[in-house]
């Protein structure tokens, strides 16, 4: 009897720090420095950082871009142009030098109202810099650059706390 108790208690113990540790991650990915939204023409986008799912993954930094154009704006975008050559809309702008994305990726979410993008970038040639600009040249919706400033020590913050769990 008093082993079960013992044992209650450790798993309810372990499950309040864990459930803390999930509340902070959870305030930190809605973060402003983390998730951005930007409007622009009747066209909204929200830019996610995405943590890596393991402490040693140190290779990909990774971001999702969710698009919901207005109705003028999807009605001019042909399904091609949106899934194919991708990784040439997007680009991170580290201390004044572009990387190009390692890979973008259009997500089939089944949502016909807007898009949604995976793209990845080297992590390690962003690593250095303290700053860092997300940039998405959007020839498809409303033709404009907009661009999205992330402070890397902020997604290092969020990448230590999402492995942490």
């Amino acid at each position: 009897m008093k082993r079960t108790l013992i044992h209650t208690v450790l798993v309810l113990c372990c499950c309040a720090c864990t459930q803390r540790k999930v509340d902070r991650l959870q305030q930190a990915l809605h973060n402003p420095a983390i998730e951005q939204e930007k409007q622009l023409l009747g066209t909204k986008m929200i830019l996610s950082y995405m943590p890596p799912k393991a402490i040693q993954d140190t290779t990909e930094l990774m971001f999702r871009l969710r698009i919901f154009p207005d109705n003028r704006a999807a009605g001019r975008v042909h399904d091609n142009a949106a899934s194919f050559g991708t990784d040439s809309l997007f680009r991170l702008v580290v201390a004044g030098d572009s990387i190009a994305p390692l890979y973008s990726q259009r997500i089939a979410n089944g949502n016909i109202s807007g898009m949604e993008y995976l793209v990845a970038f080297d992590r390690q040639k962003a690593s250095h810099a303290g700053s860092a600009r997300f940039v998405f040249s959007d020839w498809l919706f409303t033709s404009n650059r907009i661009d999205f400033p992330y402070i890397m020590k902020d997604i290092q913050k969020v990448d230590a706390l999402s492995c942490s769990l």
